[in-house]
């Protein structure tokens, strides 16, 4: 194998690590009302919330589109505030047929999560509610084994998400870093880039 080759080689590794590393997080699309399309997923355990010192209720719906692929759609997270006003977030379009279950995390009082995992990974959905009037969301991709979860923590105003595997029942162990995402009032969730590629 020529020197030339060799260099080649061990830079498309590379490259190709460093690409499968890269975090895929983007934030939702805020809804006006709830598409016709959509259909109520099942309730989740751990739905309602008190949320910046209100009662809120969280529902998810899973909405397919019509003539394409029966397994293509999104999802729709629903937080009802009040009998007069609910906030709809709209996910990036994707096979949600693969969804396995969900959780819903509660991070602090204006900050909570929704994980929406598969087999071999899902997306962890944060909505952070500075106020009412102001709603950040990130929804980040992940991919796991059937040994591995999420878990999810805030430090000193910064949201950690850690995977973690489990060596028994009782047992679990950190995998890689942990994916930092930064809360600002100007621009929103932000994810530190230079922790990212090792979640």
């Amino acid at each position: 194998m020529t020197h030339i080759l060799k260099k080649l080689l061990f830079c498309l590794f590379l490259c190709s690590g460093y690409a499968n590393a890269q975090v895929n997080a983007v934030p939702l699309n805020q809804l006006g009302k709830l598409p016709d399309s959509c259909q109520k997923d099942e309730p989740v355990e751990n739905n309602k919330l008190v949320i910046q010192s209100s009662q809120v209720k969280i529902q998810s719906y899973s909405c397919f589109m019509p003539n394409i692929a029966d397994a293509l759609g999104y999802s729709v997270f629903a937080i009802h505030l009040d009998k007069n006003k609910t906030y709809y977030f709209k996910s990036q379009s994707r096979d949600i047929s693969s969804i396995a279950g969900q959780t819903i995390h509660k991070l602090d009082s204006e900050t909570f999560a929704i994980d929406n995992y598969q087999e071999r990974g899902g997306n962890f959905i944060i909505f952070w509610i500075a106020d009412w009037s102001n709603i950040y969301t990130q929804d980040v991709s992940y991919y796991t084994d059937d040994e591995t979860s999420i878990d999810s923590f805030i430090k000193d105003k910064q949201i950690y998400l850690q995977k973690k595997k489990y060596l028994d029942n009782t047992k679990t162990t950190k995998v890689g870093s942990p994916l930092i995402i930064m809360k600002d009032k100007q621009k929103g969730l932000i994810i530190n880039k230079s922790k990212a590629q090792n979640f």
